[in-house]
């Protein structure tokens, strides 16, 4: 099997190198979203 490291650290499942990726790709495919709904100058605003 083939391994792949990310900064130094070997991934050698490839499962988990799939869910990663997609739950980076829902998290930046959700920021127009998040923008639109006006909810980070909420977020800004409570801190």
């Amino acid at each position: 099997s083939s391994d792949f490291r990310v900064y130094g650290i070997k991934i050698a499942d490839n499962d988990v190198l799939m869910q990663t990726r997609d739950v980076l790709l829902i998290f930046l495919l959700s920021f127009p979203i998040v923008f639109s709904l006006g909810l980070f100058p909420q977020i800004n605003t409570f801190l």
